[in-house]
């Protein structure tokens, strides 16, 4: 049987005449919004739209949080494979809609969250929840090994707000046996333990022990 797939329609993004707002700019990297203000403007859209924003969905999937800076995301274009789009998490912050008079807001608040990216070598932005969600063929994944480095510019940008851009010092790998062994030396070994090799192959007459 083949299984439905569920499409969230998010329809909200920087091209919408709705919005004013000028996009992402250098004082937005390292900037975060707080998780509270999160879940409470999530909470609000489940009431606003709730064949959108279903009950038991959650504004942060199946993470407990917000991405990292410098987590790093894929997505394809149009779901083709062979044409991957990955970008870097920089920040997050709030869309801001117009408020025009008699028309109510399409978002709570007047407002949409978003993720500060770079993508291409330039600053961008995602809907927040497009890198949350939890169908695996849908929106963008966190990917590869977290670094907490971008660039020279944007962590110092980052480190501005308290955020620690240095890298991440690998684990010391453990020594293996025979690491140990050139490290300790070679082990002394009690003669009177020990059986003549010789005597084994008959060429000793001094007996079994050495």
């Amino acid at each position: 049987r083949q299984q439905k797939k569920r499409v969230v329609m998010y329809f909200l993004n920087t091209d919408c005449d709705a919005f004013e707002d000028p996009g992402p700019q250098r004082s937005d990297v390292g900037v975060f919004i707080e998780d509270a203000d999160l879940v409470d403007w999530h909470a609000k859209m489940q009431v606003k739209m709730p064949r959108v924003f279903l009950p038991d969905e959650k504004v942060f999937g199946k993470e407990t949080t917000q991405h990292r800076y410098g987590t790093k995301l894929l997505a394809y274009f149009d779901d083709d494979k062979n044409k991957p789009m990955r970008a870097t998490v920089l920040g997050s912050r709030w869309q801001l809609e117009e408020r025009l008079p008699g028309i109510p807001p399409m978002c709570a608040d007047y407002r949409e969250p978003h993720y500060t990216i770079l993508i291409g070598g330039q600053l961008s932005q995602i809907g927040l929840m497009d890198a949350h969600d939890i169908d695996p063929d849908i929106g963008w994944k966190a990917v590869g090994p977290y670094e907490p480095s971008v660039n020279p510019d944007y962590d110092a940008l980052a480190q501005s707000h308290g955020i620690d851009t240095r890298p991440r010092q690998s684990e010391v790998p453990t020594e293996t046996k025979q690491e140990q062994k050139k490290k300790n030396g070679k082990k002394k070994t009690d003669p009177s333990t020990t059986v003549c090799k010789f005597w084994l192959k008959g060429r000793c007459n001094r007996g079994d022990r050495c």
